[in-house]
Formats: C-alpha cells, sequence, structure tokens
C-alpha cells in the first residue's frame, strides 16, 4: 500500500514538472531541492548534486529491494570518485531540504 503510494505521489510531482506554467515556479524535484538549500542556507554540496542526478531511480527501485541496493551501490561508488567531492558527507542534512522539496510539490488534496 504504501510503495502504491509513493509511486503514485512520484508520478504527479513527475507531471507536474512537466505542466506549462509561470517560468518562476519551480517544478521539479532537483529544482525544488536546489531552490530549498538556497532558502535554508545551506551550500550546494558535490554529493548532494549526484544524489538529485539518480534520485527518480532510486524511488522507481524502491519496491525491489535489491535493485534499490544496487543503486545505492552505485551512487555511493560515483560519489567516492568524484573528483570534486572532498567534503564531509552528511546525509542528514539532505532529509530537511528533500521534506521540503517533497511538501512544495506534492498535491495538496
Amino acid at each position: 500500500e504504501r510503495l502504491k503510494l509513493i509511486a503514485n505521489d512520484w508520478v504527479a510531482i513527475e507531471l507536474a514538472a512537466n505542466e506549462e506554467d509561470d517560468e518562476l515556479v519551480v517544478r521539479s524535484f532537483p529544482n525544488m531541492c536546489a531552490f530549498s538549500v538556497q532558502v535554508m542556507g545551506q551550500e550546494t554540496q558535490t554529493w548532494m548534486e549526484e544524489l538529485l542526478q539518480v534520485f527518480k531511480v532510486l524511488v522507481e527501485k524502491i519496491a525491489s529491494p535489491t535493485q534499490l541496493t544496487e543503486e545505492c551501490d552505485l551512487l555511493a561508488i560515483s560519489i567516492i570518485q568524484s573528483e570534486k567531492c572532498h567534503e564531509d558527507i552528511n546525509f542528514e542534512s539532505f532529509k530537511p531540504v528533500m521534506m521540503a522539496a517533497l511538501r512544495s510539490l506534492l498535491p495538496k488534496d
């Protein structure tokens, strides 16, 4: 039941991102996360950019723990190998950014 809800909400977010509307309104999850980072006064970190590039895939693989683990392993390798990624990685700092972005993008019904 929860997986179906997650999948449906993600579809709603993706559809909203494709709607033509005021150009000043942020509609995509990565762009809303970037906006949230700025509003919260955080710096955009390299690992966060890497995570946002594959976030859609992670959401799509959530129903398959094996595939999700594989995608997370690939993400970890990508982050570690990134030449620009020399800062400490604190995934807890992504949680409020993600929650603010989702809260802004999910349907209000």
